[in-house]
């Protein structure tokens, strides 16, 4: 080999070395990006949740004072309906089973239906 090999060597490894680096910061500028995206959609989400907490302190207020004002009556006429209604979607979800249906996506149903007519 000649002697001017060594250098060449030298001289190629450097400028790998110069790419790699090249390639690093870009890498960097990249991901600086990223932590800035993530930082303004962090207080963007951080301000969703300190609004929809006040809306559900809201919403639990209200329906604490619509209850409160509803007469022992109506409020024994309503756990009567949601309770027909109960046992009506649980022969319609019986139905469903009986033909075949989804284990699963019934058990999703029930939960659904006692989510939204639970106490």
């Amino acid at each position: 080999m000649p002697k001017d090999s060594a250098a060449l060597g030298e001289m190629l490894v450097v400028d790998a070395l110069n790419r790699m680096d090249g390639k690093l910061d870009k890498l960097d500028d990249r991901l600086d990006g990223v932590d800035k995206t993530l930082i303004e959609q962090k207080g963007i989400l951080d301000e969703h949740v300190r609004r929809t907490d006040l809306l559900e302190q809201k919403l639990e207020a209200d329906v604490r004072s619509v209850r409160d004002a509803l007469p022992k009556d109506i409020e024994d006429q309503i756990r009567l309906q949601r309770n027909k209604f109960l046992i009506n979607a649980a022969k319609v979800l019986g139905v469903v089973a009986g033909l075949g249906g989804g284990g699963l996506g019934l058990k999703e149903l029930i939960g659904l239906i006692s989510k939204l007519w639970g106490e």
